[in-house]
């Protein structure tokens, strides 16, 4: 069975090298780690679904520079609004976006992977990086994704975007808040996230 997009581009940046560590000038270095990190956790027969599940989703979101990315969605909407409906924004915005990558993702696509593979990793700018990776599976083609990366000035590594067939999930999330955003600017958005049933 073919992963969901969405569930491949989770385990791309979840194997790859950017959990919020110090990696100093390149975050290639903690890449082998992080990925046997995590297929440990795939291949362990002591976890049951529901805890990788949960453990996997705290991993996503400690990967990601979500204050840069909630901003960047936003837009417009950001900068006209409030403190504190800016609050309230990016604590709906934190809770969607795991559920959002890994509520889609199921047990069989758990037990599909056979493993995780970074097949290129490029420093475009200064602390910028490009990775793409290789999501092999056990019953289908492998998957491709790309994902970008950037270090704070402590060098800390965060994801701030990730694409599947080209195609940016930071783009497309941009389009979707515009489009709410029309019918009440960011209240209206914190409003519809909120009501978003968990998957």
């Amino acid at each position: 069975m073919r992963l969901l997009p969405r569930v491949a581009i989770f385990f791309t940046l979840i194997l790859s090298p950017s959990i919020g560590s110090a990696a100093g000038s390149d975050c290639r270095p903690f890449a082998d780690h992080l990925r046997h990190q995590m297929l440990d956790l795939i291949n362990d027969a002591n976890k049951g679904y529901e805890q990788k599940h949960n453990e996997l989703e705290t991993l996503f979101i400690d990967a990601l520079d979500m204050n840069t990315i909630a901003q960047s969605v936003a837009g417009d909407y950001w900068a006209e609004a409030k403190p504190d409906e800016r609050d309230a924004f990016f604590k709906a915005y934190r809770a969607y976006l795991p559920d959002f990558y890994v509520g889609g993702f199921n047990e069989e696509d758990l037990n599909g992977i056979s493993d995780v593979i970074i097949t290129e990793f490029t420093k475009t700018s200064a602390g910028h990086f490009t990775a793409l990776t290789q999501i092999n599976q056990k019953y289908d083609d492998p998957i491709h994704a790309e994902f970008q990366i950037v270090t704070d000035r402590s060098g800390t590594c965060h994801i701030v975007d990730f694409k599947a067939e080209g195609v940016s999930m930071l783009d497309i999330q941009r389009e979707e808040m515009l489009l709410l955003g029309t019918q009440g600017g960011l209240p209206f958005i914190t409003k519809k996230l909120e009501e978003r049933p968990r998957k």
